[in-house]
């Protein structure tokens, strides 16, 4: 699903808390590899920059302990009592 606007780390969970949601977990995802769009003149190299992106931004997520998320997608998951 695309949507108009990008949500840091710290949104999504502003949102979430305050909606009632716990326990709030915020990740990378990886990257489609290759060009799903066929738009690329760069064939095999633009599936190499994207596994280097996604490792670089598990670092920064790593070293930041989970603080820093960059990615085109993320990983959210919480939990909501009933």
């Amino acid at each position: 699903m695309f949507h108009l606007y990008g949500f840091t780390n710290r949104t999504i969970r502003k949102i979430l808390l305050k909606n009632g949601f716990k326990d709030i977990k915020v990740y990378n995802s990886e990257l489609t590899l290759g060009d799903p769009y066929s738009q690329s003149k760069i064939g095999n190299v633009l599936t190499w920059l994207k596994i280097v992106f996604y490792y670089v931004s598990q670092i920064l997520y790593f070293i930041s302990f989970g603080k820093i998320t960059i990615s085109t997608s993320l990983i959210v998951y919480a939990r909501k009592e009933k």
